[in-house]
């Protein structure tokens, strides 16, 4: 129980925005040391190790060069702390599969998603900041309850980051009450789904309702055995579909909310974004701007973007070009095998696994579709708080692939002897 309330207790310090946070990784020493006391090793080796170490080598020879350069020129940086989440994610991610390998199942590993999932769904529901793109569900957000301001939800979210954080939980939650062995768990995981799904709609964050919409239909054409309730399930997904792109086409009185409108400026401001994030990897396709210095003014300056002279542009609004201005055409290539490999676990999981471990390929395979369908148009940066949501995904997926493939090697080794 050690291991993960250190987890806990990093989590909470990362999820702050104090650059002290850094040195809560100094509790994987204790955790490293008696995992290697125990078990002899200090990790369980998985398909992504590479991609990763690959990753961090980047982001080291990028903070060193943006160091050396000393004059203002890109690549910049804010130093060696950009390295404290990314590295956090990743031994999270690890620790999940050394739990699932100490145990020999993933359950475990299902619950705790399952919980921050639902932690996730209630904070989207009573402490998101609800924008003007809401105004057609003014009445409802206006009778649900406020969650009091607090140091976990740090005056509100906006609707699109607790929107593209739903994107990792809501399909795998829609997956386990659909095939979880349990009817509680069902029944649990279907209420969470529920609230975070309300929570979503409410906040027209509409990439992330597509990406959704994505990953649910992955979840219901695979896991849903009955054909009928098959075909219900994808058809209320198709008028989800159609309410969004008739909301998004002022069929709901656009010209009295504004929606219409403010859809439109929101798709030209990207595209201005869009052009910006472009300029900066033609410039410097070997580095990008530094890691996380997209925002940075001195960057803004040199690339500015019509209309956000005075307002913080946080991220390039597409999950590939947050890589190619962090890193460089690198950066762009190194997300390509990522996803690449992500995605060849899962189908690994799927071929080779029972009816629960294709419960966790579906539910980790629609939530990392649904957040990458999310990050074509917004983004939630690997330097971001609630970047973890993806370790934990693709720990629990590598977990179960460990399983599977410890399995098969077990019972080639039978066959031989």
């Amino acid at each position: 129980m050690l291991e993960p309330a250190l987890f806990v207790w990093m989590g909470l310090a990362f999820w702050t925005p104090d650059p002290r946070r850094v040195w809560a990784l100094v509790l994987l020493i204790p955790i490293l040391c008696a995992r290697w006391m125990l078990h002899r090793r200090l990790w369980t080796s998985t398909p992504l190790d590479r991609i990763w170490a690959a990753f961090l080598a980047m982001c080291a020879v990028n903070i060193l060069v943006a160091t050396l350069n000393g004059d203002g020129a890109l690549p910049l940086t804010r130093g060696w702390i950009m390295l404290g989440r990314p590295l956090f994610g990743m031994m999270l991610a690890l620790s999940v599969v050394e739990g699932i390998r100490q145990r020999g199942d993933a359950r475990r590993g299902v619950w705790v998603l399952m919980g921050l999932g639902g932690l996730i769904a209630v904070l989207a529901i009573g402490a998101s900041s609800w924008s003007e793109k809401s105004v057609l569900f003014a009445g409802v957000t206006a009778l649900l309850p406020r969650i009091p301001r607090n140091d976990l939800t740090l005056g509100g979210f906006n609707v699109n980051e607790i929107g593209g954080a739903l994107t990792f939980v809501l399909p795998f939650l829609a997956a386990v009450s659909i095939r979880a062995g349990a009817r509680w768990l069902r029944w649990l995981a279907g209420g969470l789904f529920w609230v975070g799904m309300t929570a979503l709609v409410l906040g027209q964050s509409r990439m992330a309702i597509f990406g959704v919409i994505a990953g649910l239909a992955l979840v219901a054409w695979t896991l849903i055995s009955a054909l009928r309730w098959r075909w219900l399930a994808l058809i209320g997904l198709a008028l989800l579909t159609a309410f969004e792109l008739a909301l998004v086409g002022g069929l709901f009185g656009s010209d009295e909310v504004g929606i219409s409108e403010r859809d439109e400026s929101s798709w030209g401001a990207r595209i201005l974004i869009w052009e910006s994030a472009a300029a900066i990897i033609a410039d410097h396709p070997l580095t990008g701007a530094g890691l996380n210095m997209f925002r940075d003014g001195r960057v803004r300056a040199l690339y500015p973007v019509a209309g956000y002279e005075q307002q913080v542009l946080p991220h390039a609004h597409n999950a590939w070009l947050q890589f190619g201005t962090d890193m460089g055409i690198g950066g762009i290539a190194l997300l390509l095998a990522w996803q690449s490999v992500s995605a060849w676990v899962l189908w690994r999981i799927w071929r080779f696994g029972d009816i629960q471990a294709r419960l966790i390929a579906v539910g980790c395979g629609g939530g990392l579709l649904a957040h990458a369908i999310f990050g074509l148009a917004d983004a939630i940066p690997i330097w971001d708080r609630f970047a973890f949501l993806g370790y934990l995904v693709t720990g629990l997926a590598l977990g179960q692939d460990w399983l599977i493939t410890s399995s098969q090697q077990d019972h080639a080794i039978l066959k031989k002897d």
